[in-house]
């Protein structure tokens, strides 16, 4: 399986090395730029155990608690000593199997936790593991299901579970919004069709806006060379961007970069809604 999808994606690998420098898209070069190793470490045990859980999620916003890493460590180094345990009686390929799965886990996590970056992406990077792990936790649930004899010790187990889920699932249902959105709705409503608009979070914003530039370089390899030669305000100034619209963090860049003073004017910087904008003076 890993040769074919290497050999389908050789000529778009061969492409990014010709014109780009490197097998990996300039989306991933962003991505890794200026990052710390090993920064994304603590945030894979939470992550794996949400997925062996499978229906049962971890709030986002608990998953970066220090109580929750470490409860979350703790159970999958139960997990791989219960395995080690269990070792002894699997069949001979059921060890491939689990062999091949620990190599491709240990594979996704050595490269994402350590060396790439983009931590709040780390789910869907370690997406491929889960139909392995919920295998391996329905596998647990038989097992254990089979050996309770006292009915009222399954369902209320069964019960808690299904009670945790559902509110949960309310949790993450009532905090569901659009981050980005926000930026687009103020740009369609104050920016003429003729003006551009640079953003380092560009994707919800450059789907409506054609005129929307890039600045973080995962989709603009101009953007990502200016990065690399720490020049991205230069490129800004040279690229003529009429507005900066993004979060409300892009409003420092007027303390941090005297260029950025000296071009533009904080006009949105409402921490309620997360939005700041800069607009270019006239010359």
């Amino acid at each position: 399986m890993g040769s074919t999808s290497v050999l389908v994606a050789l000529p778009w690998l061969m492409y990014n090395q010709i014109y780009f420098g490197s097998i990996m898209p300039i989306s991933g070069q962003s991505q890794t730029l200026n990052i710390a190793y090993g920064q994304n470490l603590p945030a894979i045990p939470p992550i794996l155990t949400e997925y062996f859980l499978v229906f049962l999620p971890i709030p986002h916003s608990l998953q970066s608690k220090l109580p929750i890493i470490l409860a979350s460590t703790v159970f999958l180094a139960g997990i791989i000593i219960m395995l080690w345990r269990l070792w002894r009686h699997l069949q001979t390929i059921e060890r491939r199997l689990f062999v091949l799965v620990s190599l491709y886990l240990l594979g996704l996590v050595g490269f994402y936790g350590f060396y790439f970056g983009a931590g709040h992406f780390l789910p869907r990077y370690l997406f491929p593991l889960s139909p392995f792990l919920a295998l391996l936790w329905a596998s647990l649930v038989v097992w254990a299901w089979r050996r309770v004899s006292w009915q009222w010790v399954r369902y209320g187990f069964a019960g808690l579970f299904i009670t945790l889920f559902l509110g949960l699932w309310v949790h993450d249902f009532r905090k569901n919004n659009d981050q980005h959105f926000q930026v687009v709705k103020w740009v369609q409503q104050h920016v003429a069709e003729h003006e551009w608009v640079g953003a380092i979070q560009s994707g919800t914003l450059g789907y409506f806006h054609d005129r929307t530039i890039n600045l973080d370089g995962k989709v603009n390899y101009e953007a990502l060379e200016a990065r690399k030669r720490k020049q991205l305000i230069e490129y800004v100034i040279e690229k003529r961007v009429d507005y900066l619209a993004d979060w409300v963090g892009i409003a420092r860049w007027m303390d941090k970069h005297a260029l950025i003073r000296q071009h533009f004017d904080v006009i949105v910087k409402d921490h309620q809604r997360n939005l700041a904008v800069l607009k270019r003076r006239a010359d």
